[in-house]
């Protein structure tokens, strides 16, 4: 499932808007749940294939670099911000119910 044949995104990352829509491109464009901490490199098909090739993986591990400096810069919590993508996305795919996360208290 290497990205070889479509042609990568370019991601402009300046903004905490910037990471999100990064991060939500992950799950769009190639179906990926992920970690802001694991290389792009380790990411597998399911059948045992790498999901990015060499380029796309360093590619792609330069703009979550990027990302990291971008949080830092802008006193966001990374993975706050992974944390609430994640959650949106599986509301929105019926892994988690809608009220997930409310105050049910």
């Amino acid at each position: 499932m290497s990205h070889q044949d479509d042609e990568m995104k370019e991601y402009q990352i300046n903004t905490v808007k910037d990471i999100k829509a990064f991060f939500q491109s992950l799950y769009d464009d190639y179906d990926l749940a992920f970690m802001p901490d694991d290389d792009f490199t380790d990411y597998t098909t399911g059948d045992n294939q790498p999901t990015f090739n060499k380029e796309e993986a360093d590619y792609l591990n330069d703009v979550m670099t990027r990302c990291f400096d971008v949080a830092d810069r802008n006193d966001a919590d990374i993975y706050e911000v992974a944390s609430e993508v994640q959650v949106a996305e599986y509301k929105k795919r019926g892994i988690f119910p809608e009220d997930f996360g409310a105050n049910n208290g």
